[in-house]
């Protein structure tokens, strides 16, 4: 679980927690009045929370040479980033997984190792 946004009100944060979806969790700080919403970085997630509606917003003010909010800009493309890097992996998962189904595992570990050859022998 990734940290997915922060909240001004506890009130605003268990809102936002209704509407992921997986594992996600609500924590406040001891000293202070923002509260933290964690969750699973994922592309549903955060169109649920509307990270793409904040960050189109950003752009626009962007392109209008306006003053934005650059943290938040910042923040919101590392965990757009978060988020492709763990569809990416889901994806290559699930196709070395058919692969393993259709080739067997000794083929497919054979090929690897043949193609590493390839690639230490090039680059030598």
């Amino acid at each position: 679980m990734k940290l997915l946004n922060t909240y001004d009100t506890r009130e605003e944060g268990e809102a936002a927690e209704q509407k992921l979806v997986g594992e996600r969790r609500l924590a406040s700080e001891r000293d202070g009045t923002e509260t933290n919403l964690f969750g699973i970085p994922s592309r549903a997630n955060f169109y649920r929370l509307g990270m793409y509606n904040q960050l189109e917003k950003i752009v626009e003010q962007k392109k209008n040479n306006v003053n934005y909010d650059q943290d938040k800009h910042q923040e919101i493309l590392s965990l757009l980033k978060v988020a492709a890097k763990n569809a990416v992996g889901v994806f290559v998962q699930h196709k070395l997984q058919r692969l393993l189904t259709r080739f067997g595992r000794w083929r497919i570990f054979l090929w690897l190792f043949r193609f590493c050859q390839r690639i230490t022998t090039v680059h030598q």
